[in-house]
């Protein structure tokens, strides 16, 4: 209601919710920005800069009709886990429900993919100029062990990949071998997720 009441204050004639979990308020007026702001009094975020982008995720049956409630509460718990984190290059998230790939995951920076023993995680994919899918990364059975294996790819990315370096290209250079021998470390992968969530 609240964006509702602001919409209609301000004459904002397009709203629209995105896979990304987003609600775009489209055509707003220079001048009335801070009182856009002021009136929805919620946190803002934008999809620009180096950081973790919003998760997305697929909604509704226009793919298929399996059961999103599982990838829609781990894109949720992600997004609280990875708001504002600073990185390298901008990462892309993708969760999708199941095999039919509604969220594009596989061609993400990162990439969950709901199957019928828990998730696949694929990492270094891109859809950007250099087209790319992402390299499996295992296949952890709980959205736990999920979030975790998420969280210590982006902290251990975060340490060692270049200023302006794609995840691709982070990937290529240290090997994929390496980046698992790193996160299935389960010493490693603690304090890797202790770091991310001091920063």
């Amino acid at each position: 209601m609240q964006i509702a009441n602001v919409a209609d204050k301000y004459a904002i004639s397009q709203v629209a919710v995105t896979s990304e979990q987003r609600i775009h308020l489209m055509g707003v007026k220079k001048e009335d920005l801070p009182g856009v702001w002021a009136d929805l009094d919620m946190p803002l975020s934008s999809k620009y800069g180096n950081t973790v982008q919003n998760v997305k995720t697929c909604i509704g049956e226009h793919v298929c009709s399996c059961d999103k409630k599982q990838s829609l509460l781990l894109a949720v718990d992600l997004e609280k886990r990875l708001e504002h984190v600073s990185t390298p290059y901008r990462i892309k998230m993708g969760i999708s429900a199941c095999i039919h790939n509604g969220a594009g995951s596989t061609t993400k920076d990162i990439g969950v993919m709901g199957i019928d023993r828990g998730w696949e995680i694929y990492v270094g994919g891109s859809s950007g100029r250099t087209v790319r899918s992402g390299e499996l990364l295992c296949v952890p059975g709980t959205n736990e062990e999920a979030i975790e294996i998420n969280i210590g790819f982006i902290q251990y990315y975060r340490e060692t990949a270049n200023y302006l370096e794609r995840t691709w290209q982070w990937i290529e250079r240290v090997g994929l071998i390496h980046v698992r021998e790193v996160l299935f470390d389960n010493e490693l992968s603690q304090q890797l997720s202790q770091r991310l969530e001091m920063a």
